[in-house]
């Protein structure tokens, strides 16, 4: 019981270094796939611009692509970034055991495990509930972690003039999602290069938010991103909001810090039992509470966990208990359901600023 007090402070410790936490995510690029020796290396960037020479490590015959898509991606200050020829089991294995299950993924080069993870990220968050995101260009994968960057309609150039690789374009991506976290949305945010722009004539360019894609135009003479937005499509449990990477960065940090605190301080620790579920309960609201106090949760929303009485008294009745479909709220609550936890929350995550309406009327 002497640890139970020490679990606000922790959760004041984590909702107060939200946003800067939230910025802490890995860049993992992917390289050409090993035949051998595969490693999972984390790029010092302190030591300046990254050559081909220091690529040839991970890849043969692409090394000056993958430096390239490296670099771009370090040009916008991402806190880690990892260089990887694994494939994607050994590759997911690891981010298990590091601990960087929230990374962003992305191919610097041809000949990667790209198209594997692409596949496989989805199960391996949905298992470990983890928050990896994946970036490509396809335009058929629907994922709240899949975003898809347009590199056909949308043509990105080096501050020499010169075409970027399709490769690199993801990377900078890659690099300027991981930066952003949970401080900024990734719309209209100034991407680490010389310039973006439709292929298409002015007037036919295509709607690339109603496409679930990201591209950016050259607006102000710098490249800004239109809209920081995911592959997700809306329904079931997928609403709108949840169509923006700042969004999901949010819900992702979040429940990342309450499983956490569950498995530091809660999990085989206690009883479960309705008093300990209710230290539980407020021990999180807490938490929210706090999380609204530095706008990462809407301050004027309640934001507030309860036990979930509709599942727990469906777990019941499945094991035969038919009387618990007649139980009130309270005494569901308190008929706690083996070992496990049943909680529901309800929160609002405060988001950027992106649009504006304004009418101005003149006398």
């Amino acid at each position: 019981m002497a640890e139970r007090p020490g679990v606000n402070i922790y959760f004041r410790q984590l909702a107060s270094t939200l946003i800067k936490r939230s910025g802490e995510r890995p860049v993992i690029i992917l390289s050409e796939t090993a035949e051998e020796g595969a490693v999972l290396e984390k790029i010092d960037i302190l030591k300046g611009k990254v050559t081909a020479e220091g690529m040839a490590k991970y890849a043969k015959t692409h090394k000056e692509e993958l430096a390239k898509s490296v670099n771009f991606a370090l040009a916008s200050s991402p806190d880690s970034l990892y260089v990887t020829n694994m494939g994607s089991g050994e590759l997911f294995k690891n981010l298990l055991a590091l601990d960087l299950t929230n990374a962003v993924i992305t191919a610097g080069c041809e000949g990667s495990a790209a198209d594997d993870v692409k596949t496989g990220f989805i199960s391996f968050n949905s298992k470990y509930q983890a928050g990896t995101v994946y970036i490509g260009n396809a335009a058929d994968k629907h994922d709240i972690r899949y975003i898809s960057v347009n590199t056909e309609d949308v043509k990105y150039y080096d501050n020499d003039g010169a075409e970027m690789s399709e490769y690199a374009v993801l990377s900078m991506y890659a690099g300027a999602i991981a930066a952003c976290g949970c401080e900024r949305s990734l719309t209209n945010y100034e991407l680490p290069c010389g310039r973006a722009e439709y292929t298409a004539e002015f007037g036919s360019e295509p709607d690339l938010v109603e496409k679930g894609q990201l591209g950016a135009e050259t607006k102000g003479g710098k490249p800004r991103v239109i809209a920081g937005i995911n592959t997700a499509e809306v329904s079931g449990d997928i609403t709108e909001d949840m169509q923006y990477i700042e969004v999901i960065n949010t819900m992702d940090v979040i429940a990342k810090d309450i499983n956490d605190t569950f498995v530091n301080y809660y999990r085989g620790k206690y009883k479960n039992d309705y008093d300990n579920q209710l230290l539980l309960v407020a021990a999180i609201d807490k938490y929210f509470e706090d999380l609204g106090r530095e706008e990462i949760l809407d301050p004027d929303y309640a934001n507030v966990c309860e036990i979930d009485v509709d599942s727990q008294r469906a777990a019941w009745i499945a094991q035969g208990k038919e009387e618990a479909a007649d139980w009130d709220e309270l005494t569901v609550k308190e008929n706690t359901y083996k070992r496990m936890v049943y909680l529901t929350a309800d929160i609002k995550i405060c988001q950027s600023m992106e649009s504006l309406t304004m009418y101005i009327t003149l006398e």
